[in-house]
Order: C-alpha cells, then sequence, then structure tokens
C-alpha cells in the first residue's frame, strides 16, 4: 500500500512540474531562431542601407534585396492578421499579447511557448504558401504567402 502511494505522490509532482513549465516560468522577452553558423552568443552582422534605413538580405541567387517586417498580434484567441502577403526575404515578427501562453507551428515555423509579451520572428527566404496555427491551440490558424 505505502508503494502506490509514493508511485501517486512522484506521478504528481511530475504533472505539477510539467504544468508550471508550460504555463507558469518566465523566460526572456524574445525568442528568435540564431542562423546555422551562428552560436548562441554571437550577434548576426546584417547589411544596412543607410540613405533608407532598412536591413537587407542576401538571398541565394547573390543578389540583395531590401527586406521589410511584418507584425502579427496574438490576441483574444486569434492572430490579428488572418493571411498576410510579403515578399521573398521579408520577416514576420508574432507577438503574444494574450495572457493565455500560444505556440506558433507550421511548416517550417516552431516556436517555444509564448507567454504574454514574448516574440518570435521568422525570416521567409522561399517563395510559396505558408500555413500555421497554435499547437496550444489548434482553432487558431493563420497563412503567410510569399512572393
Amino acid at each position: 500500500m505505502n508503494k502506490k502511494i509514493l508511485i501517486y505522490v512522484l506521478v504528481t509532482i511530475v504533472l505539477l512540474g510539467i504544468i508550471y513549465l508550460l504555463f507558469f516560468r518566465k523566460t526572456s522577452n524574445s525568442i528568435v531562431p540564431v542562423p546555422v553558423g551562428v552560436t548562441e552568443n554571437q550577434t548576426p552582422i546584417k547589411p544596412i542601407d543607410i540613405v533608407n534605413n532598412k536591413t537587407l538580405t542576401t538571398i541565394p541567387e547573390g543578389n540583395i534585396v531590401s527586406s521589410k517586417n511584418y507584425s502579427i498580434s496574438i490576441v483574444n484567441f486569434s492572430f490579428d492578421q488572418s493571411t498576410l502577403n510579403i515578399n521573398k526575404g521579408d520577416t514576420v515578427i508574432w507577438t503574444n499579447n494574450d495572457d493565455a501562453p500560444h505556440q506558433i507551428s507550421g511548416n517550417n515555423l516552431n516556436s517555444l511557448v509564448l507567454n504574454k509579451g514574448q516574440t518570435f520572428s521568422h525570416t521567409f527566404t522561399e517563395i510559396g504558401t505558408t500555413d500555421y496555427h497554435c499547437s496550444i491551440h489548434p482553432f487558431m490558424t493563420g497563412t503567410i504567402i510569399v512572393k
């Protein structure tokens, strides 16, 4: 009988720990993927067009194009832009403005759990359509169309 109680207590502690990690743990205010070849402690250098005050991105063909940043706000359990049209090389930044945690998932999109105020960004380097959703709340969906 004592063995069953001990197992019950241990399982309860593990479950409470998982719930704490998923919903209550505070992490840094921004979550940004680290590019290949850059260690966590390095900041990648991006060329800047001083005249137009824009970040430049080199795309695989070797051309330099002016890139833009787009923001998607997560509020009231939805993405404020369900469909977003952007150009190749542009970056989308999702910001969680809900009290509930959210997690961006889709083709090549996998954020950590975002608590209120946290962000996730992704630069789109391929032309095409990317459908995404919140893996915690699958009814939350969106689409990025890259031209």
